[in-house]
């Protein structure tokens, strides 16, 4: 009986997530959240991080000198 509570459990969840992706899927289909991928992902970015150049760092953290982004940082900064 324990094994039948155990396996309904983890099938319920199974259906349970499952058709929630689903519906959160067609959602989006049809809000148009999927028609134009290139401008959405040109939108995160502004003038102050272009796309290409990694400027992301913790706030209060030194930039490192010694890593392969610092070197491509430095030949764009110039």
């Amino acid at each position: 009986m324990a094994d039948f509570i155990v396996y309904a459990t983890v099938l319920g969840s199974i259906v349970f997530f499952g058709g929630a992706a689903i519906l959160a899927m067609a959602w989006s289909f049809r809000n148009g959240q999927f028609e134009n991928f290139h401008k959405s992902s040109r939108s995160i970015f502004d003038a102050d991080e272009p796309v290409g150049r990694v400027t992301d760092r913790f706030p209060d953290a030194p930039r490192s000198h010694g890593t392969k982004n610092s070197s491509s940082e430095a030949s764009h900064r110039s």
